[in-house]
């Protein structure tokens, strides 16, 4: 019997891009990084961080959507590995609303306050990184 430590809510069906890489024993789900489309459009986390779901021998799953429903502009809802660069200080923010910093892996984003970087604030991505994906 299946060890279920993942349950995915949509299984294989994901509506946001990504690709499988995937061995005899084992299969992952990666989001692509997507300015559009993406599972991750946020602030916080880096856009290529994104595992959807890893199942090892078609029967153990690891991994969920713990924030349900998903929402991917709300800096909080990454999954999988979910990096972020820059948490305490990006390069480049200043306590000013309106100014423009850099979050690696993410791209510029917009102070939205005359207050102290916030990692879990939801700051605009004014450029989204460029990604490159062969």
């Amino acid at each position: 019997s299946p060890t279920s430590i993942y349950n995915p809510s949509s299984g294989e069906d994901f509506d946001f891009p990504h690709t499988v890489l995937q061995s005899d024993r084992l299969r992952v789900t990666v989001f692509l990084p997507d300015a559009e489309r993406g599972y991750y459009r946020a602030s916080r986390f880096e856009w290529s961080s994104m595992i959807g779901a890893i199942t090892l021998d078609e029967g153990t799953h690891f991994l969920d959507d713990w924030r349900k429903p998903h929402n991917p502009m709300i800096p909080e809802h990454g999954i999988g590995f979910a990096e972020e660069f820059g948490m305490a200080d990006p390069p480049g923010f200043r306590a000013k609303k309106g100014s423009q910093f850099l979050k690696i892996g993410v791209g510029v984003c917009e102070n939205n306050a005359s207050a102290p970087y916030n990692f879990n604030a939801p700051y605009r991505v004014v450029v989204p990184g460029q990604w490159s994906i062969d």
